[in-house]
């Protein structure tokens, strides 16, 4: 029965993986206010209340407080009623999160600092271990951890064909000598491409070798494994787990240094995990956009005088670019090498998702979702650059961004990589006919990309895209104030009074001087009075713009309307003790209400997403951990489920 074994594995998982604080914190936090869906592209297009992330991930928070919390499994002891996970709500999970691509973008904007993807991230293990996933991911981790050992079944003989293949079309095209080498022990870099690259992306993988060549990179590709991809990381951080691991044998068997990927996304993310998975002496991780970026810096790439001429974009794939690992580095070689380069809007961490994130992309069978609903976006983004060339470092983004463009009337509109254009430009000194340029080369001297909204985090190392960073832009929510400004700057003056009056106020500040001897510097009392106004102002206008807004008053619950009331009320008896006159209550009436709804606040704060006014600050630091799993977890997973020799 798929409710029990959901269950179980959820327990499992609970215990052997870092969700589990994550999880309590979000499910507590959860304010339902709809602003992720501000940020929303599968929302934009359809506008469908089931798309709205704090909607979606409210389906594992409800399964989480009812089966995973004292306070759950109590109620439904005492009253034998209340939620009850079903087979139907199971298949409402799995449309759910298969129509989200976890691109993480709704995290942006959310006030509460919710990580929705991660949310969806964790949905998508937990249907697995009952058997729903779809079928193009099983297939394909199949045959890399029990078949051929890649997701595209690609022999090692057919390997080296390919690899003898582009060294002649060097020889013919460049009159160049470049090699793909092959299981060279004790190089620098072990290469792991998206393994599709070798049947549908040459001009990537030569330029690639070009980039190596010029450079005298030390370099291999293994025989052992020769994939980068791991559809693990969409569907199962057990099969992650797995992959990964084979990635950091191979990097060992050949006595390797440095994990080399190739251009792709989702390969680079999850390899970014190595240290996770495999402890932290696990080879470090390199992008072939950063390995590129820094010889280039360093002038180590000699380029052709002429450069591209044709108008060229660049689209910000979600797994490099979310975080803000990788994002200058490719615009500073684009800007070296491309006369004519257009920033699509809006872009780096706030970049639309291509619409076949998440797996997404390899289940052929919803391209109409994927390209129309989903992809409309991005192909507005495209068509208004008026680009010729769309680049693209990361082969789901490609195959995905290929098919939009086919779709939606793009069709003169190329999609490639970063190393097809630098293929084109790079001086490789063989003579031979290139696809473009002329002669004479020299070392370029890279100059700063255009100013963007994450220029100055372009560079930061680890995943959480810089925690100190990520966690001060946060608190300090002057990108959120975009998206329904309105509701925004309301929410935002309503912290800062109800924040501001309790703890700065001279009376509170007398109380706390006699009860501990401590004391601080208190607010004039004509502030405090203009603080509370405000409070009692905007705690009726929170009420009111949820019932106006129809996303929002779909999602919200009677509490989300009475406890911004509830919080005024304090402050309205505070307010009325402060200025007698105006008081129709006695003072002793006026104090016993103060006290008592203050108190009354006091005691909600832990049982309701008032918590949030405690936990707020940390979800930024969270949220880091739950992607930090400890070591080995999947595996426990899978024996704690019994599933250690199971077959994929």
């Amino acid at each position: 029965m798929r409710p029990r074994k959901l269950l179980e594995a959820f327990a499992a998982i609970l215990e052997h993986s870092s969700y589990h604080l994550a999880l309590e914190t979000y499910a507590r936090l959860g304010a339902k206010c709809s602003r992720c869906a501000t940020s929303c592209q599968l929302f934009e297009t359809p506008g469908e209340p089931r798309d709205i992330p704090c909607n979606r991930s409210g389906l594992r928070f409800r399964i989480y407080r009812r089966y995973c919390t004292r306070a759950g499994v109590l109620s439904a002891r005492l009253l034998g009623s209340g939620f009850v996970l079903t087979e139907e709500y199971i298949d409402e999970m799995a449309e759910a999160f298969y129509r989200c691509t976890a691109c993480r973008r709704c995290k942006l904007t959310c006030p509460m600092g919710v990580d929705h993807g991660l949310v969806t991230h964790l949905s998508r293990w937990l249907l697995a271990e009952v058997g729903v996933v779809p079928k193009a991911l099983v297939v394909a981790v199949r045959e890399q951890l029990q078949g051929v050992g890649n997701t595209s079944a690609i022999p090692v003989p057919a390997l080296k064909d390919t690899c003898e293949f582009l060294e002649e079309e060097f020889r013919d095209n460049f009159g160049v000598d470049v090699k793909f080498p092959i299981d060279v022990e004790g190089a620098e870099h072990v290469f792991f491409p998206a393994v599709s690259d070798y049947l549908l992306e040459p001009d990537t993988l030569m330029g690639n070798a070009a980039v190596m060549h010029v450079t005298r990179g030390s370099w291999t590709i293994g025989t052992g494994n020769y994939d980068g991809i791991n559809y693990g990381l969409f569907y199962s951080d057990r099969m992650m787990e797995r992959i990964v691991n084979n990635l950091v044998k191979e990097v060992r068997r050949l006595k390797g240094k440095k994990i080399l990927v190739g251009e792709c996304g989702h390969a680079t993310r999850s390899a970014w995990f190595a240290r996770t998975f495999c402890g932290p002496d696990a080879p470090p991780v390199v992008n072939f956009l950063q390995y590129s970026h820094a010889q280039l810096e360093a002038g180590k790439i000699p380029l052709k005088k002429t450069r591209i001429k044709e108008r060229v974009t660049y689209h910000d794939p979600c797994n490099l670019a979310r975080a803000g690992k990788i994002t200058e580095q490719p615009r500073e070689i684009l800007a070296a090498i491309c006369e004519n380069y257009v920033e699509m809007v809006p872009n780096r961490t706030e970049n639309y998702c291509c619409g076949g994130g998440g797996g997404t992309v390899s289940i052929d069978e919803i391209r109409q979702f994927r390209t129309r609903k989903m992809g409309r976006r991005k192909a507005d983004q495209i068509r208004e650059t008026g680009a010729t060339f769309v680049v693209a470092p990361c082969a789901n983004c490609k195959k995905q961004l290929k098919e939009v463009c086919e779709d939606n009337g793009l069709e003169n509109v190329q999609v490639v990589g970063l190393h097809d254009l630098l293929l084109k430009v790079i001086d490789l000194g063989g003579g031979g006919s290139a696809p473009a340029g002329d002669d004479g080369a020299s070392p370029v001297g890279l100059v700063p990309a255009a100013p963007g909204r994450d220029a100055a985090s372009s560079r930061v190392t680890g995943y959480g895209g810089g925690l100190v960073r990520s966690t001060v832009e946060w608190l300090v929510p002057y990108r959120k104030l975009r998206h329904r400004v309105t509701l925004g700057v309301t929410s935002l003056l309503f912290h800062v009074a109800i924040i501001c009056v309790p703890i700065f106020l001279a009376g509170h500040i007398e109380l706390w001087a006699r009860a501990t001897g401590l004391s601080w510097p208190a607010i004039p009392n004509r502030l405090a009075d203009v603080l509370t106004v405000l409070a009692l102002l905007t705690a009726p206008a929170l009420c009111l713009q949820r019932v106006l807004a129809s996303d929002t008053r779909a999602l919200s619950r009677f509490q989300d309307y009475a406890l911004p009331l509830v919080v005024a009320l304090p402050f309205l008896s505070g307010f009325l003790l402060m200025h007698p006159t105006a008081n129709p209550l006695s003072f002793e009436t006026t104090l016993l209400v103060h006290v008592l709804s203050a108190s009354f606040v006091l005691v909600l704060i832990p049982i309701t997403k008032l918590v949030h006014m405690a936990l707020m600050p940390g979800t930024q630091l969270i949220s880091e951990l739950a992607w930090h799993w400890p070591p080995d977890g999947g595996s426990k997973v899978a024996a704690a489920l019994g599933k250690e020799k199971e077959l994929i």
